[in-house]
C-alpha cells in the first residue's frame, strides 16, 4: 500500500461549479419573490448565507488561504 504524502501547493476547490451552488443560484431569486408573494419572509441571516453562498468560489468576492 502506497504511503500518503500531502499535495505540495495551493489546489483550489471548484466550488463554484459545484451542484449545490448551481442550484441555490439558479432557485434563490424564484424562492425569495415566492415567499414575499405569500407574506413570508426568510430570517434575514438566511437570505445573507443564500446569497454569500452563490458568491462561493468567485475570487472577485474575496477569498481566504489559510496555511
Amino acid at each position: 500500500m502506497p504511503a500518503c504524502s500531502p499535495t505540495r501547493g495551493y489546489h483550489p476547490r471548484r466550488t463554484a461549479t459545484c451542484d449545490a451552488v448551481a442550484l441555490v443560484r439558479r432557485h434563490l431569486p424564484e424562492l425569495l419573490a415566492h415567499t414575499e408573494a405569500h407574506g413570508v419572509s426568510l430570517p434575514s441571516f438566511v437570505t445573507d448565507e443564500l446569497s454569500a453562498f452563490v458568491t462561493c468560489g468567485d475570487f472577485e468576492h474575496g477569498f481566504l488561504l489559510a496555511a
